[in-house]
């Protein structure tokens, strides 16, 4: 079930760390999307590297239709599955878990500052997989993909891609920071850092936007840089100390954008690239060193 683990992670609440008030404009940022109906399409790469050499590649394509309107309360977001592909090394591959998940429609309720409040269709998991996929295939799936573990994942990304931002003024230029948790197989979890700059503006698709960039490592010290800190500096905005006692050798970093509506929060583009480094030790035997490079680009459909 590695797919999870390699996926899977949560932000905690983002600190502005550096700012340029004085030379750069305001940005606001308000979560007020039209009522409308769009596409993602999410494309993703991940490369499995053993000491060196490639074992596999995989390709993932997902279409998916959304609806959003405003109710009462905020807003109502219908997630639909259409359309599910996926290769390996090449060649067309049938993943029976990663199908049965992707193919879960779901609706949000999102109050009116853009907090992922609810989250129903998750609750029909496990008895339509007890009806659709072996016995041994839902026993592991109930451990990682319960309802409350994936409406927890949903809530997670929803928050580090438009919670934390909307209801916010930041300046062209604030660097911020945030912590993300990254559990493990041993069921350890990685804490890893991101700094997060509002980098840009510009016009996309006709819409005035923002451009996001993002850096991500377990070791604070690689970020110390982007953030014009010294090594000293780094223990007032990371726990330096966070991942002192996990056990198992392992490295993540990586980086990315997101072009964004700041109006609206509606997003327009998305690319992400993540590397993980793991040192599987055996028993009687040498151990491996895994890496897995994944890529994810989202494309929206307006």
């Amino acid at each position: 079930m590695k797919f999870f683990w390699l996926i899977s992670f949560i932000f905690s609440n983002m600190l502005v760390v550096t700012t340029n008030i004085a030379v750069s404009q305001e940005i606001n940022f308000k979560f007020n999307p039209p009522d409308t109906t769009y596409k993602e399409i999410l494309r993703t790469k991940k490369v499995t590297i053993v000491n060196g050499k490639k074992q596999k590649e995989d390709e993932i394509k997902v279409t998916t239709k959304y609806d959003i309107k405003k109710v009462a309360s905020g807003y109502e977001l219908k997630q639909s599955p259409l359309a599910i592909s996926s290769k390996r090394d090449g060649k067309m591959f049938h993943n029976p878990i990663f199908m049965f998940l992707t193919n879960i429609p779901t609706k949000g309720e999102i109050d009116k500052n853009g907090n992922l409040t609810h989250v129903i269709g998750y609750e029909h998991i496990i008895p339509r997989a007890q009806t659709e996929l072996p016995k041994e295939v839902v026993e592991s799936m109930m451990l990682v993909a319960n309802e409350e573990a994936m409406i927890n994942k949903a809530k997670a990304e929803w928050n580090a891609r438009i919670s934390e931002f909307s209801g916010n003024t930041f300046h062209l230029g604030d660097m911020l920071s945030a912590q993300g948790k990254f559990p493990l197989p041993n069921g350890e979890v990685l804490t890893f850092f991101s700094v997060i700059k509002i980098a840009d503006t510009l016009e996309f698709m006709g819409n005035k936007c923002i451009k996001i960039t993002f850096h991500n490592s377990s070791s604070p010290e690689e970020l110390a840089s982007i953030l014009g800190y010294s090594q000293d500096d780094l223990k007032e905005v990371f726990d330096v100390n966070a991942n002192s006692d996990i056990s198992t050798q392992i490295k993540l970093s990586g980086d990315g954008y997101r072009i964004i509506d700041p109006e609206t929060m509606l997003i327009f583009e998305e690319k992400t690239f993540r590397c993980v480094e793991m040192k599987d030790e055996q028993i009687g035997n040498e151990s491996k060193i895994i890496t897995t490079l994944e890529t994810k680009e989202y494309e929206y459909q307006y």
